[in-house]
């Protein structure tokens, strides 16, 4: 008899994974590695296809900051920026929690830290007065 889960599979089923879609216990495995979620030590890097284990998730940070080169690397690529770009992995994302006093921040690609100056410009949006005060002097 086959138990609740087996039956909502989506990988048994033959179907694309939904948001909180199931896999059954033979399904359930690293997406790089194969080890049971059984197996896993601590918690696992969730994905929509399933999950990554702790080991190969810090080899995909590893290999993507091995990705990026010496020669890739040009000092002034990562000044004056609208956007963060990992000077150890190259990757481009815009911040969410950026405030003036933000000076440590981890990169979603390769989970390196690295200290950010943050500098504030202003922008100004000039139009006509809806008023009437120019009328009145």
């Amino acid at each position: 008899m086959t138990d609740q889960w087996e039956k909502e599979c989506w990988v048994c089923d033959g179907t694309e994974p939904k948001a909180f879609s199931h896999k059954c216990e033979k399904h359930d495995v690293c997406i790089r590695c194969g080890i049971k979620r059984a197996d896993v030590e601590g918690v696992p890097w969730g994905t929509r296809k399933g999950f990554i284990c702790n080991k190969c998730q810090e080899e995909k940070w590893a290999e993507r900051i091995a990705a990026f080169t010496e020669k890739d690397f040009k000092e002034n690529d990562f000044e004056y920026r609208s956007d963060l770009k990992c000077p150890y992995c190259g990757h481009e994302w815009q911040p969410y929690d950026v405030n003036e006093s933000t000076e440590d921040v981890t990169c979603p690609h390769c989970n390196s830290y690295m200290d950010v100056d943050v500098e504030w410009t202003a922008d100004f949006c000039i139009r006509k007065a809806k008023s009437d005060k120019n009328k009145e002097e």
